[in-house]
């Protein structure tokens, strides 16, 4: 399995609810296993992880994932951060 970690400043509310608006398109993804959006209320800055079943689908994946965070950065004001790749090692869920 591999993920895709992406981090953000200055976000929201408006900028979970844009997050959440997306989540069916992400879950529909072929090769997706899951998705999450980490927040800091204090700070507001914010991480997704999305999980792929592996490294091709997610590199597949990247040019309709890299559109999708883009629409919710410009709706919701948010200041977009790296972007890293990952192999999960160990999966204890």
């Amino acid at each position: 399995m591999h993920a895709r970690v992406s981090f953000y400043e200055n976000g929201s509310e408006e900028a979970i609810s844009g997050f959440e608006q997306v989540a069916g398109q992400i879950r529909q993804m072929e090769g997706n296993q899951g998705a999450m959006l980490l927040v800091d209320r204090q700070s507001w800055k914010a991480i997704t992880i999305t999980l792929w079943d592996s490294e091709d689908t997610m590199q597949r994946s990247a040019e309709q994932a890299k559109a999708m965070r883009d629409q919710v950065v410009s709706q919701a004001g948010l200041t977009a951060g790296e972007l890293q790749n990952y192999e999960v090692a160990v999966d204890a869920r």
